[in-house]
C-alpha cells in the first residue's frame, strides 16, 4: 500500500514499509515499527521511539525508546532518554527529561506531567504534575496518588494519598496536604509554609514560618520562627524569643451562641470568692527554656538567665493555680499542658470566676445594707 503524507527515514521503518499511516513522522531505527493503518498523527524521532504503537494517535516521542511501549495510548508527549517508556494505554501524558517515566504498573495512567531528571518514577495515579529532578521519586517502592502538584528537586518524595501540593526541595505531603518550603512535610488536610523539619504538621493543622511545626497534633496552628505546637486544638503565635507586644486595632470576637453549647450550668460558688482569694497575681519576666536550647544549645531545662526578656509581665504562675484547684477540689480546664513540658493558662477563663466573685460580694453588701437599715430604724 502507499503511505499517505508520511515521512520515513531509517532502517526497519514505519510498518515495515507496507502499512498506510496517516500524517505521521518516523525518524530513527525501529521507530513506529508496529503502527497500524488506522493510527494517525504520530511523531517518532529516535531509536525505537514509539515502536510499540498500534492504534494510538497523536503521540510525540523524541529520544531513545521514548514512549516505546505505547500501543493504544493517545495524545502522549515524551522527550528524553526512555521518557514515558512505561506508558501503554495511558493518554494525554507529558514526560520531559532523562528517564522520566512512571512505574510499569502506571502504564494506563493519564493526564500526568513530569519534567526533570528521573521525575515521577514512583507514583501511580492520574492528573499529577511533577517538575524538577527526582520529583515524586523514591527508592522505597511505588505509591498511589493522584491530583498532586509537586515542584522542586526531590519534592514529593514518597508522596501519597492524593490531592497534595508540595513546592520546594524535598517538600512533600500525605493526603490533601500543602507543603511549601525546603524539607516541608505535611499530613492529612494540613498546610505548612516555610523551610522546615521533616515532621512538621499533624492532621488538619497549619504551620507557618521557618521551622514552624505542629508535630503529631490535630487541629493545631503554629505561626512564627521555630514555633512548635504539639497540643491538639491549640494555636501558638511566636516562640520563646518574642518580646514584642503587637497591637490589633479591632477587638477579637469569641463565639458564644447558646445553640452551640451544651451542659450549661450556673457557675458553682466554689469558683467565686473562695477561688479568687487564693489566686496570687505576680509580676515577672520571661526566661524561656526553649530559647536556651535554640540559641545556646543547652539541654532543655538548663538556663543561666542571660536570655531573660527585659519586659515586665503580669499574671499568674500555673503551678500555683494547679495547687489551688487541688486544694479546692475543683475542675479548671483553663489550666493545660500539665502532662507536657510547659503549663498553659487561658486567661480569658478567669473572667467568669471574677464576675462570680463580684456578684457574691455585691450580694453580701446588699445584705449588709439591709441589716444596717434595720438597725437604724430600731
Amino acid at each position: 500500500m502507499a503511505c499517505l503524507q508520511n515521512s520515513i527515514i531509517g532502517t526497519q521503518r514505519v510498518g515495515r514499509g507496507y502499512y498506510t499511516i496517516n500524517n505521521s513522522l518516523s525518524l530513527g531505527y525501529c521507530s513506529l515499527i508496529n503502527t497500524s493503518a488506522i493510527a494517525a498523527g504520530n511523531i517518532a524521532i529516535g531509536n525505537n521511539a514509539l515502536r510499540g504503537v498500534t492504534t494510538g494517535d497523536y503521540n510525540v516521542a523524541i529520544g531513545y525508546k521514548a514512549l516505546c511501549s505505547v500501543n493504544t495510548g493517545v495524545g502522549n508527549t515524551a522527550a528524553g532518554y526512555l521518557a514515558g517508556c512505561t506508558i501503554t494505554t495511558g493518554t494525554c501524558n507529558t514526560f520531559l527529561g532523562y528517564k522520566t517515566y512512571p512505574p510499569s504498573s502506571a502504564a494506563a495512567c493519564s493526564r500526568n506531567t513530569a519534567v526533570g531528571f528521573c521525575a515521577q518514577r514512583c507514583v501511580i495515579g492520574n492528573n499529577n504534575t511533577s517538575i524538577g529532578a527526582f520529583t515524586n521519586s523514591t527508592t522505597a517502592g511505588t505509591f498511589s496518588s493522584s491530583n498532586d502538584v509537586v515542584i522542586g528537586c526531590g519534592a514529593g518524595f514518597e508522596t501519597r494519598y492524593s490531592n497534595n501540593v508540595a513546592i520546594g526541595t524535598c517538600a512533600r505531603g500525605y493526603g490533601n496536604a500543602v507543603a511549601v518550603g525546603k524539607n516541608r512535610c505535611t499530613y492529612g488536610n494540613a498546610v505548612a509554609v516555610g523551610t522546615g523539619d521533616t515532621n512538621c504538621t499533624g492532621g488538619c493543622s497549619i504551620a507557618l514560618g521557618y521551622c514552624a511545626q505542629a508535630p503529631g497534633s490535630l487541629y493545631t496552628i503554629a505561626i512564627g520562627f521555630c514555633v512548635s505546637n504539639a497540643t491538639n486544638y491549640h494555636i501558638q503565635w511566636g516562640n520563646s524569643s518574642n518580646s514584642v507586644k503587637n497591637c490589633i486595632w479591632p477587638t477579637w470576637g469569641t463565639l458564644s451562641d447558646q445553640r452551640d453549647k451544651t451542659n450549661i450550668q450556673s457557675l458553682d460558688s466554689k469558683y467565686g470568692v473562695k477561688f479568687i482569694k487564693k489566686l496570687k497575681p505576680k509580676s515577672f519576666s520571661w526566661d524561656n527554656r526553649e530559647t536556651y536550647v535554640r540559641e545556646c544549645g543547652f539541654e532543655f531545662g538548663q538556663k543561666d538567665g542571660t536570655l531573660a526578656t527585659p519586659i515586665e509581665n503580669y499574671g499568674f504562675i500555673a503551678q500555683e493555680i494547679d495547687k489551688t484547684i487541688e486544694e479546692l477540689g475543683i475542675k479548671f480546664d483553663a489550666l493545660g499542658g500539665k502532662e507536657k513540658d510547659a503549663f498553659r493558662l487561658r486567661y480569658s477563663d478567669f473572667i467568669a470566676p471574677m464576675i462570680k466573685t463580684v456578684q457574691e460580694i455585691a450580694a453580701r453588701l446588699e445584705l449588709l445594707d439591709e441589716e444596717i437599715t434595720q438597725l437604724e430604724t430600731v
